[in-house]
C-alpha cells in the first residue's frame, strides 16, 4: 500500500515537473511573442501607437526590427533594427554590454513654441520625472548608424543624417559622432567627439565643420567646454562669400575666430573677429583689408570695423576708415572716422567724421569734413569746412548744412537730398548777401582761379548754386547777384557793379542769353561810365556781347559781337551816337574852344594784352553846328605849332560848320591824336567865304571818354532784379 502511494506520488511529481517543463518550454518557445505583447502593451498604456517585431531573444541578447511609433503609414519614429547584447556579468552589474540602433527615421516639427516630436512627446512625457535625476547610461557601448531626421519649419524642411558611438568610462561618457544637415538655407557637415560627465554634466568636445549656403561657404573648428546649462564655445575658421548672391568677393577666404557662451539665465554672449583681404563690393566699392571685431551681449551687439585702402568707384578713395556700430533696443548707432580721402580730379578730404543713429527705418546723422580741398589748378574754391545733417529713410536722405571758407570767410548754406544706393546727390548752395570788405572774403582768396584777374573787391554779393551728381556725372547751375560791388581787375577797376546773372556748368561753363550787368564806371585802358552789358557765354568759350552800352559826352558808346575769352588779342569796334560836340570839345586841351552839334561814328580798338589802341576812329557831325574859339594863349600856341592854321584862326571865332569830322588814333592808356576836319563859314570873316580847316590836337583818351560824365543811377529793371533776389523773391 505504501509502495503504491509512493509510486503515485512519484508519477504525480513527474507529471508536475513534466508539465512545468512543458510550460517552460512553451514559454521559452513563445518568448519573442510574449516580449512583443508586453512591449506593445506598455507603449499603448502610454498612449503611443506602436508596431515592432522581436526577431531574436536569447541568453546573449535580443534584436528588434520594424519599430514604428505613431501613425503606421507615416510614423513619427522608426528604426530598422535595434540590437541589444548582454551577458551574465553585465546583467549582474545592471547594464547592457552593447546597444546598436540602425536605420532610425525621425519626423518632427519646429515652430515658435519649440520642437514637436509627435508620438514621442507622449513617451517622453512619461519619463519627465526621471529627467531631473542624474543621467545614467545602462550600457557599455552604444552605436547609432544610418540615422536621419526631417524637421519641418516655416523656413522649410531641415534634413539631418547622423552616426556615432558612445562608451561610458566610469562617470564619463566618451563619444564620437558625425552629422550632415541640409535645408533651403544650405548644407552643413560636422564631425567630432568628446566627453560628458554624467554627474557634473561637464562637456569637453571638439569638432570640425564645413557648410555651404546660398550666400557662400565656411569651414572651421569648434571646441565646447563648460556644462549643458552654461556652455563655453571657441571657434576658428574661414568663410568665402558667394559673389553672385552677396555682390561681394574677396581675394582670400575671410578668417573668423571667437568665443560664445550662455549664462545660467539663458543670455548669450559672443566675441567674434573677422579679417578679410581684397574685399570688393560689386558696383559699390573695394577695400584692401577689412577687420571686424564684434561683441554680442544678450539683446545688444556692437562692432568695430577697420578698413584700409577703400575705393568707391567714380566717387572717392580713402587710405583708412574706422567704424563703431552698436545695436540695442532696435536702435543702431554708428560713428565713422576717415583721416583722409580723395575724389580723383575733384576734391581731397581731411578728417571726416560721421555720427549716425538708425531706428524705425529712419537715419539721423551728422557729417563733418574738417577740410575739403577742390583739386582744380588753380582751384575753383578755397578749402572748405563742411558740416551737414542727414535725415530720413535710407532710400532718400534730406541734407541740411553749411560750408565755410577759412577765417572770417564766406558761409554757404547747404540743402539737398542724398540717395546712397543710387549714388545720387542733389545739392543747393546759397550765399546770403555778404560784404566783401574783409581780406578773407576777397574773391581771389575764396576763388583762387580769380587770382590775378580780380585784385580787390568791396561791396555786397550773394548767390546760389544747384548741383547734382549721378552716374559719375556732375551738373550744376548758379546765380550770382552784385549789389554796388567794386572790383579791381588786371584790366581796370569796375565801380558800382550791379545785377543778377545765371550760369550752367561745370564743363563747359555757359550762360543763358540776356545776362545783364550795370556798372557806374570802368577805370581802365578804355575808361567807360554809366554802362550796362548784356551778354551770353557760349559753349566754345566765346563771350557773345549782345549789347554793351556806356555814356559818352551826352551820347552813347556801344559794342556788339562775339569775342573768344581765352585769347590775348581782340579787335573791337565801338559805335558812337548822339555825342555832344560841346562836351567833347571841352575835353580837348584847348582853352576857349566850344561848339554845338552832334557826332556819330565808329571807333576801331585793338586789344593787345592789357593795352588798347584806337586805330582810325572817326566821328562825324550828323547835323550842322557852330564852333567858337576865343584864341588867347592857347590860340597862339596852336598857330605856332601849326602855321597853316594861323591865317584862318579868325574864322574859328564863330564858324558855322557844314562838315565836322574827328579822327582818333593812339594808345588808349596815353594821349590820343585827334585830327579835326572842319568845313564851314564865319559870317563875320572875309564876307563869309567858305573855310576848310584841319587841326591836330592831342589829348588824354581818359579826358575824351569821360567828357560830360555825370552821375547816374542803376536802371530800374536791374535794380528791381537785385532787390527781388536779396529780398527772397528769387526767380
Amino acid at each position: 500500500m505504501a509502495s503504491r502511494r509512493a509510486r503515485t506520488l512519484a508519477f504525480a511529481l513527474f507529471g508536475l515537473l513534466a508539465t512545468l517543463a512543458l510550460a517552460a518550454g512553451v514559454a521559452w518557445a513563445k518568448r519573442t511573442a510574449l516580449a512583443e505583447w508586453l512591449a506593445l502593451r506598455e507603449l499603448s498604456a502610454r498612449g503611443v501607437p506602436a508596431q515592432l517585431r522581436i526577431v531574436r531573444l536569447d541568453l546573449r541578447g535580443a534584436e528588434i526590427a520594424g519599430v514604428k511609433l505613431g501613425a503606421q503609414a507615416a510614423p513619427d519614429f522608426a528604426a530598422e533594427r535595434i540590437a541589444l547584447a548582454w551577458s551574465y556579468a553585465g546583467l549582474r552589474a545592471r547594464r547592457l554590454d552593447r546597444v546598436e540602433v540602425r536605420g532610425v527615421r525621425l519626423r518632427a516639427h519646429l515652430d515658435e513654441a519649440g520642437v514637436h516630436l509627435g508620438a514621442l512627446d507622449a513617451l517622453l512625457a512619461g519619463d519627465a520625472s526621471a529627467s531631473s535625476a542624474t543621467l545614467a547610461l545602462p550600457f557599455a557601448e552604444a552605436v547609432l548608424a544610418d540615422a536621419s531626421a526631417v524637421i519641418d519649419s516655416p523656413q522649410g524642411a531641415l534634413r539631418l543624417r547622423a552616426e556615432g558611438n558612445a562608451m561610458p568610462e566610469g562617470d564619463l561618457v566618451r563619444a564620437t559622432f558625425s552629422l550632415h544637415g541640409e535645408s533651403p538655407q544650405g548644407a552643413l557637415d560636422f564631425g567630432g567627439g568628446g566627453t560628458l560627465g554624467l554627474a557634473s554634466q561637464e562637456i569637453a568636445a571638439a569638432g570640425a565643420l564645413r557648410g555651404v549656403t546660398p550666400w557662400g561657404s565656411a569651414e572651421g573648428q569648434v571646441r565646447v567646454l563648460g556644462t549643458f546649462a552654461v556652455p563655453q564655445i571657441e571657434f576658428a575658421g574661414s568663410a568665402l562669400p558667394d559673389a553672385a548672391a552677396l555682390s561681394v568677393r574677396t581675394a582670400a577666404p575671410i578668417a573668423v575666430q571667437g568665443t560664445a557662451t550662455r549664462d545660467a539665465a539663458g543670455a548669450i554672449s559672443a566675441d567674434v573677429t573677422l579679417t578679410a583681404t581684397g574685399v570688393e563690393g560689386i558696383d559699390v566699392g573695394s577695400a584692401a583689408n577689412v577687420e571686424v571685431t564684434a561683441r554680442l551681449r544678450g539683446e545688444s551687439a556692437e562692432a568695430e570695423i577697420a578698413l584700409r585702402e577703400i575705393e568707391l568707384p567714380d566717387l572717392a578713395r580713402f587710405p583708412s576708415a574706422s567704424l563703431r556700430v552698436k545695436h540695442a533696443g532696435g536702435v543702431v548707432t554708428a560713428q565713422i572716422e576717415m583721416p583722409r580721402g580723395l575724389a580723383p580730379e575733384l576734391a581731397r578730404f581731411e578728417q571726416i567724421a560721421i555720427d549716425a543713429r538708425y531706428a524705425e527705418e529712419r537715419l539721423e546723422a551728422s557729417v563733418t569734413v574738417a577740410k575739403l580741398t577742390e583739386l582744380s589748378k588753380p582751384a575753383l574754391i578755397a578749402p572748405l569746412r563742411v558740416k551737414a545733417q542727414l535725415s530720413g529713410p535710407l532710400e532718400r536722405l534730406a541734407l541740411v548744412g553749411e560750408a565755410r571758407t577759412p577765417g572770417d570767410g564766406l558761409v554757404f548754406d547747404l540743402t539737398g537730398a542724398l540717395e546712397p544706393a543710387a549714388a545720387r546727390l542733389e545739392l543747393k548752395i546759397v550765399l546770403a548777401e555778404t560784404d566783401l570788405a574783409p581780406k578773407t572774403r576777397q574773391p581771389q582768396r575764396v576763388f583762387p582761379w580769380l587770382d590775378g584777374v580780380i585784385e580787390r573787391a568791396k561791396g555786397n554779393v550773394g548767390g546760389e548754386a544747384l548741383a547734382s551728381y549721378e552716374n559719375g556725372v556732375l551738373a550744376a547751375s548758379a546765380v550770382i547777384a552784385f549789389n554796388g560791388t567794386d572790383l579791381e581787375t588786371e584790366y581796370g577797376a569796375v565801380r558800382g557793379l550791379t545785377g543778377v546773372i545765371s550760369a550752367i556748368g561745370p564743363e563747359p561753363l555757359l550762360t543763358p542769353p540776356g545776362q545783364t550787368l550795370w556798372m557806374k564806371t570802368f577805370d581802365g585802358p578804355l575808361p567807360l561810365a554809366n554802362g550796362s552789358v548784356r551778354f551770353e557765354l557760349l559753349r566754345d568759350g566765346v563771350l557773345a556781347v549782345e549789347l554793351a552800352a556806356f555814356s559818352l559826352a551826352g551820347g552813347k558808346l556801344s559794342l556788339t559781337g562775339n569775342f573768344p575769352i581765352d585769347v590775348e588779342e581782340r579787335d573791337l569796334v565801338l559805335r558812337a551816337e548822339g555825342i555832344s560836340v560841346a562836351e567833347l570839345l571841352a575835353a580837348l586841351d584847348l582853352d576857349g574852344l566850344a561848339g554845338t552839334g552832334v557826332l556819330a561814328g565808329v571807333i576801331p580798338v585793338e586789344q593787345r594784352g592789357a593795352r588798347m589802341f584806337v586805330r582810325n576812329g572817326e566821328l562825324r557831325a550828323t547835323e550842322t553846328g557852330v564852333i567858337r574859339f576865343t584864341s588867347g594863349e592857347s590860340g597862339a600856341a596852336l598857330a605856332k605849332k601849326q602855321p597853316t592854321v594861323a591865317p584862318v584862326l579868325g574864322a574859328l571865332a564863330d564858324l558855322h560848320y557844314e562838315e565836322l569830322t574827328l579822327t582818333l588814333n593812339g594808345d588808349a592808356s596815353d594821349r590820343m591824336d585827334v585830327k579835326m576836319h572842319i568845313r564851314g563859314r564865319n559870317p563875320n570873316y572875309q564876307k563869309g567865304r567858305p573855310v576848310v580847316l584841319n587841326v591836330n590836337v592831342d589829348a588824354p583818351i581818359g579826358s575824351l571818354l569821360k567828357a560830360g560824365m555825370v552821375a547816374a543811377s542803376v536802371p530800374e529793371e536791374i535794380e528791381g532784379q537785385v532787390k527781388r533776389y536779396f529780398g527772397g523773391e528769387k526767380e
